[in-house]
């Protein structure tokens, strides 16, 4: 199958999961979302590697706007999107192993590694959940409000994106 088919039918995977499922799965205080689950994320994390950082952006933007239409949250999921899909070359890159990547792979564990994956997924979560939070929110005065949800949600999606390529990891 092409890679451009293998990352279609992903996406779609992800978005009905996160649309049909992981969109009713918060805990809320005060009306405002405190813990959500982001499994979507993983659409724009696991782009094969030599994807253009332009085409990279664009599709987390849009892929954020599809998630933002459910969710009801105008510009929340495609600006944090659109950032995750900008920070992504520059953590890649911090992240290089020994013997540099392989062309044209997606950061997957059977990929790369288990231990790279890990850190990597760890990193783009919590940058991802941080642009979600600092969107949503955007109060200074509520900074602590804003890193404590970011520290929730981003450990709680991270077992999920973890379990999730666990369990159906592509294989290259």
């Amino acid at each position: 199958m092409s890679v451009y088919r293998v990352n279609i039918i992903r996406a779609l995977l992800l978005l009905l999961a996160q649309i049909l499922i992981f969109n009713f799965v918060k805990i809320t205080w005060f009306s405002i979302p405190f813990i959500e689950v982001f499994l979507y994320p993983l659409i724009i994390f696991l782009l094969p590697l030599r994807t253009p950082a332009s085409a990279v952006i664009i599709l987390g933007f849009v892929t954020g706007l599809i998630v933002d239409i459910f969710q009801n949250t105008p510009g929340v999921h495609s600006g944090a999107g659109a950032f995750a899909g900008f920070v992504r070359p520059y953590v890649i890159n911090l992240m290089v192993p020994r013997g540099g990547y392989k062309v044209n792979i997606s950061p997957t564990i059977s990929a790369i590694n288990l231990r790279w994956f890990l850190l990597y997924a760890a990193v783009m979560i919590t940058l991802h959940c941080f642009a979600v939070s600092l969107i949503d929110i955007f109060q200074f005065k509520l900074v602590h409000y804003i890193l404590l949800r970011t520290i929730l949600s981003a450990l709680i999606s991270y077992v999920v994106i973890v379990i999730t390529m666990i369990v159906f990891d592509p294989k290259e």
